[in-house]
């Protein structure tokens, strides 16, 4: 048990406070000026170190007593009790604090019941060893099991790019290619070098390639074969120059499978030339073969590198 001090009342021609009691460590006062006697101070010392409570006893109750009264009638009261105040908050409480903090981990670890720590380990926390808790555990399961998890998903991803590129490969399908004038021909009694006429319908020979992603398109025939399923978008330009007051004539039409799908023609002598394109949408399977054949009896003359014939693919069919 902590020792009471008991000090005696003392009057100060400053001020009417009284120095009450220390008891229990705390020390009761009124505001005003105080002053304890030299005396008093000696014998309050001597109760108050009587208990080995603080092993400063000594120092500081000396200090405190000086502090409160050793400064003489022109210390101001409300100063000397907050020194007393912080003296025993420091050498009073603290050191009280620290002896219950003490004593309670003595008795934590001497504990021998069992311990209900949930997903805590508490052995690991009273050694301090990391990662040995069940939290942790189910921590590291998680883990392993998302590694796992990422692992599966990246070779996936993996595995769908090459698929996703090798079908990227397998659609480019494109070809641009144009007449070669070295086809055509001189007409004789004029100067027009021409392609044509024939007495059949005969395939126009687009055979200066400069496009043919896929390989579909055969330049010594003239003919594209569709590698893939889909929707294809086809092009030709006819293009013809003639003489002054000769006539055009000509008619060029897109086939598929020997099929016309569309055709352009002109048959005047107003113009010494002319060109026109026609564009269509195809679907087509594959195999399926397209070509620009010229009609019988009918030419192409003069500029034949004009000529064009192109095609793509839109979008392949997902079936």
């Amino acid at each position: 048990m902590v020792p009471s001090l008991q000090g005696r009342p003392v009057k100060h021609t400053r001020g009417k406070t009284e120095l009450g009691q220390l008891t229990g460590g705390f020390l009761a006062f009124d505001p005003g000026n105080t002053l304890l006697p030299k005396g008093t101070r000696e014998d309050a010392k001597e109760n108050f170190c009587g208990s080995s409570f603080s092993p400063a006893c000594s120092h500081s109750t000396s200090f405190l007593l000086s502090a409160t009264g050793g400064g003489g009638e022109g210390v101001n009261g409300w100063f000397s009790e907050v020194i007393v105040i912080i003296l025993i908050f420091i050498f009073i409480i603290i050191p009280g604090l620290l002896a219950l903090m003490s004593i309670h981990e003595g008795l934590t670890v001497k504990w021998t019941e069992p311990l209900t720590c949930d997903k805590w380990d508490c052995n690991c926390t009273f050694t301090r060893q990391r990662g040995c808790c069940c939290a942790a555990n189910d921590m590291y399961q998680l883990e392993e099991e998302t590694f796992t998890r990422l692992k599966t998903l990246w070779n996936d991803v993996s595995q769908l790019g090459s698929r996703v590129l090798q079908h990227s490969e397998s659609i480019k399908v494109a070809f641009k290619a144009t007449m070669n004038p070295n086809v055509a021909v001189l007409i004789p009694g004029t100067n027009e070098r021409c392609f044509g006429p024939f007495n059949t319908n005969v395939p126009l020979p687009y055979a200066s390639v400069t496009l043919n992603h896929g390989q579909g398109y055969n330049p010594s025939l003239g003919v594209f074969t569709a590698p893939i399923a889909g929707v294809y978008l086809f092009s030709y330009t006819v293009y013809s120059l003639v003489e002054k007051d000769t006539r055009i004539y000509h008619k060029c039409q897109l086939m598929k499978n020997g099929n016309v799908t569309v055709s352009i023609w002109e048959n005047n002598r107003e113009d010494g030339e002319d060109s026109a394109t026609q564009v269509v949408l195809l679907q087509m399977q594959r195999g399926d073969q397209v070509y620009v054949e010229l009609m019988s009896g009918r030419k192409l003359c003069n500029g034949l590198h004009n000529n064009i014939f192109t095609g793509h693919i839109v979008y392949p069919d997902t079936d």
